[in-house]
């Protein structure tokens, strides 16, 4: 009586349109809520699912040449190698069924919440959640030698490994209170919110394998070293947001919500942003000068204005310098002997310490209505989105002499307006 739950198995397989291409999930969901007492209830939900996608080659199919045959009169791939030069189109077919043979494309995720609510002093309702998501991904991919083509006849086959794993760390915190008297209805919302996510990288390549058989591809048995890296990622998100409903007599709505929110993606001087919106609506059709109006089911004027804070694309580093020491990049022969070289330090990433939120300011204005017993829906809104300090990668100057990665910066900004309108009939 005071618990429930919930189990479930999920199977998921679609197949793409083009040849080879399909996506295949397999899923399970766990969640369950426990009364402990009448004003204390607990639970969870965890979600964990594995996926495996197949090969999505180029879209460019229509760029095959007619006069390119799928397959030639001995049964093997058609391409351009013995005829006219045509650009050295591939023959996407064939690219579909190769990496379906050897490519790898796996993906594991679990998704997890813990949670506690208490209700204390009629109206408040207390609750702290413990998130955690976590991810592992691996890919495969084998380039063939495609001697069905004019140029690809000559190259060698490669294999690029990729691994990654990451996970994040969500902590929240809330307290609110509802209460509803006469025709009042008023809820509020405080809370803070703080976001940790860790995540490590790495990929090798190598070339001229002796073999296409799947399982030889290992690193070690190529020929010919191309490249290894990995890559570590940590940023965190601190939050304070408060929120604000309150109707009158479901005719005169309002709501406000502010939240104030940290990145460890920015420096110091710009970490900090505040986010403030507001919105309201007048049900006309609850007003007693048009309850004599039978068409109208319901007819509503409402309009909003909000800033949402953006840090998308701003990788964790931005904020700083950093330098890498490489065999390809670094190696100097400063005593000019032509024997001496030495191994130095050249910088590859530029930082940015002034780099701060993009904010995407948003005005709504429109009218709702539903008329003819439930058959006709029209909406009409007029909106407005600009946004100030538009993230976006810095271009370097050639003079510089080096290569690094530019900084993301808020480089500018933009504006939309214009008018969106929709009407809908429904029933017979």
């Amino acid at each position: 009586e005071k618990s429930s739950y919930l189990f479930s198995l999920g199977y998921y397989d679609e197949q793409g349109t083009m040849v080879k291409s399909y996506l295949k999930r397999y899923s399970l969901r766990i969640n369950s809520n426990f009364e402990v007492s009448k004003n204390i209830r607990v639970g969870e939900n965890a979600y964990m699912f594995h996926r495996n996608v197949g090969p999505v080659g180029s879209s460019s199919l229509f760029m095959l040449p007619p006069t390119v045959p799928l397959k030639d009169i001995a049964g093997n791939w058609g391409g351009s190698f013995g005829g006219p030069e045509l650009g050295d189109p591939s023959n996407y077919v064939a690219s579909q069924y190769l990496a379906a043979e050897n490519n790898i494309n796996n993906q594991w995720h679990v998704i997890g919440n813990l949670f506690t609510e208490v209700d204390f002093l009629k109206d408040f309702t207390a609750r702290t959640s413990l998130g955690y998501n976590v991810y592992n991904s691996f890919t495969q991919n084998f380039s063939h030698n495609r001697p069905e083509n004019t140029a690809g006849h000559a190259g060698l086959n490669i294999l690029e490994l990729n691994s990654s794993y990451g996970s994040a760390l969500t902590l929240t915190n809330t307290l609110q209170y509802k209460k509803d008297f006469n025709r009042h209805n008023l809820e509020a919302l405080i809370g803070t919110e703080a976001i940790k996510y860790t995540g490590r990288g790495q990929a090798g390549s190598r070339r001229d394998y002796f073999t296409t058989d799947f399982n030889f591809l290992v690193l070690q048995n190529a020929s010919q070293s191309i490249d290894n890296s990995s890559s570590i990622s940590s940023n965190s998100l601190f939050s304070v947001f408060s929120r604000l409903d309150y109707s009158y007599d479901n005719k005169y709505l309002i709501a406000g919500t502010l939240r104030r929110d940290g990145s460890s993606k920015f420096g110091p001087q710009n970490r900090y942003g505040v986010f403030p919106s507001i919105s309201m609506a007048w049900r006309l059709s609850e007003e007693g000068f048009m309850k004599n109006l039978d068409w109208v089911d319901d007819f509503k004027l409402r309009g909003s204005w909000g800033i949402l804070g953006s840090q998308n694309n701003v990788p964790s580093d931005n904020a700083f310098s950093l330098f890498r020491s490489d065999v390809s990049w670094n190696y100097y022969d400063i005593t000019g002997s032509g024997n001496s070289a030495v191994l130095g330090w050249s910088r590859s990433r530029l930082g940015n310490t002034v780099t701060g939120w993009e904010e995407n300011i948003v005005t709504n204005v429109g009218l709702d209505m539903v008329l003819l017993d439930n058959k006709l829906d029209v909406s009409v809104e007029w909106y407005k989105k600009k946004i100030e300090g538009l993230l976006f990668s810095e271009p370097l100057p050639a003079v510089l002499g080096y290569e690094a990665t530019a900084p993301m910066i808020n480089i500018g900004d933009i504006q939309n307006t214009g008018v969106d309108a929709s009407v809908k009939h429904m029933g017979k």
